[in-house]
């Protein structure tokens, strides 16, 4: 107890609970954003933190197992992130594929990897990620009450993923004001005028030549929901 009230102190925070079978919790402000860590012992032990930053899209990052067999069987699909260990290891369920890329990024997976492969007397730790409408919540199949120095990882993990959540949010809405629609606006694909045959993108409405917006598959403004999704060279 003493060792998570030591964590919960950098955090000008105090442990709550821990007594009559209550689980011990602390409240954290990451980022300007309210959070909360909690520890639950027992024959299933875990360690959870949960931000209350909501998105409209949706991500689940958990292990492949069971579970996502099922899914597979179902006809779900997986998410790939680009990483071989990665996408081995982890099912990614998303709303937004390229968005999902963002967020876990090589920092971020770099951090689950150092989570995932400490090993605790029940073999490998199980993380799970979600980010959604209700939060972001990151969940470790251990408790890391008497771990400062895992348990401050973990809070790192979470901030870690709700950067990359956030400013892949804005890049997002960076297309949102306002965009010239008339003829004889530039065509971002090839650099020439826009005439009466135009291809307005549904998105951001951005005019492009019919021909250039088939060559390119899409809206070439970046951070537009309607872009071209290119794979990764």
């Amino acid at each position: 107890m003493n060792t998570l009230s030591s964590v919960a102190t950098r955090w000008d925070s105090r442990v709550r609970g821990g007594v009559f079978l209550t689980d011990p919790a602390f409240d954290i402000h990451p980022e300007g954003v309210r959070g909360r860590v909690e520890c639950h012992s027992g024959r299933s032990p875990w360690t959870r933190v949960r931000l209350e930053w909501r998105s409209s899209r949706r991500l689940r990052v958990m292990p492949e197992g069971l579970s996502s067999s099922l899914r597979r069987l179902l006809g779900s699909g997986d998410v790939e992130i680009g990483d071989a260990m990665f996408d081995r290891v982890y099912w990614v369920e998303a709303s937004d594929a390229a968005w999902a890329r963002e967020v876990l990024d090589g920092e971020v997976r770099r951090r689950m990897g150092r989570l995932a492969t400490y090993r605790s007397w029940a073999g490998l730790n199980r993380i799970t990620v979600d980010v959604g409408p209700e939060g972001i919540t990151v969940r470790i199949s251990r408790m890391l009450a008497g771990d400062s120095g895992r348990l401050d990882e973990m809070i790192q993990l979470a901030i870690e993923i709700l950067k990359k959540a956030r400013g892949a949010e804005r890049v997002a809405g960076v297309v949102l004001a306002a965009v010239e629609t008339t003829a004889g606006s530039t065509c971002p694909v090839c650099g020439h005028r826009v005439e009466a045959a135009a291809r307005n993108c549904p998105k951001c409405a951005t005019p492009h030549h019919a021909d250039c917006w088939k060559y390119f598959g899409g809206c070439a403004i970046y951070g537009c929901e309607a872009r071209a999704r290119r794979p990764a060279a």
